[in-house]
């Protein structure tokens, strides 16, 4: 018994090690070398262009981008040549983008519809180019559309309309109850029985105001957004 616990915790171990190992091979072999530009020389400066791994992309880094690459951040194109890019990634559609430096975009476009702004995570369909990496890391568009994906979205219009009318007709329910309490207490003089009565009056109230509060609240919403025709 000893014997067949020792094997399969030594069978699990190589399990492990070997699942482990071909994972972080094959991290090495998805990792997209980015070329960028890079002065070298003491005295007299000579600019190259180098392969880096993406983790060392800094912003002002200016990067030279192919088929097939990926934008390591958020990129403001400097030069292009017939580039396409997919931005599945973010948009979650299909169809691809044709992006272009000699363009000024409007502050009254779409993020997303910007034609001289590369986001992190697209990639190249077609096409060459050159850009400048404006941010990297968790300030780019996609990180930040990712944190805020898990926050709790602000309450809206009917929500907020529902909320008011049910603490309105909540007050006037604990009114209602008070009076008929006072009124039962004075006639019977039973103070317990009373009390009782008046929350037995409230439970009966509480289901009945339900349909009330729904449908005032989406009257109030038809007359503010009414129907428009097509």
């Amino acid at each position: 018994m000893l014997v067949l616990v020792l094997v399969s915790v030594c069978l699990r171990f190589y399990q492990e090690y070997g699942s482990s190992k071909a994972a972080m091979e094959l991290s090495e072999l998805v990792r997209c070398p980015v070329k960028v530009h890079r002065c070298a020389g003491r005295v007299v400066q000579t600019e190259l262009v180098v392969q880096i791994d993406q983790r060392d992309v800094v912003p002002g880094d200016i990067i030279i981008f192919e088929p097939g690459d990926l934008f390591p951040g958020d990129v403001r194109l400097l030069s292009s040549k017939h580039l396409v890019v997919s931005q599945a990634s973010l948009t979650g559609e299909s169809w691809t983008t044709e992006k272009t430096a000699d363009i000024r975009e409007d502050q009254s476009t779409p993020l997303l519809d910007l034609r001289n702004i590369c986001f992190m995570g697209t990639n190249v369909v077609s096409g060459s180019g050159s850009g400048l990496v404006v941010s990297t890391g968790s300030k780019t568009y996609m990180s930040t559309m990712f944190s805020n994906i898990g926050k709790k979205k602000p309450p809206n219009d009917f929500e907020d309309g529902v909320c008011r009318i049910s603490y309105v007709l909540v007050d006037v329910m604990l009114v209602v109850v008070t009076i008929i309490v006072i009124v039962d207490y004075t006639t019977s003089s039973a103070l317990t029985e009373s009390i009782l009565f008046g929350v037995s009056v409230a439970s009966a109230l509480t289901p009945q105001m339900l349909p009330l509060i729904v449908n005032t609240s989406l009257a109030k919403e038809q007359f503010l957004w009414p129907e428009t025709d097509a």
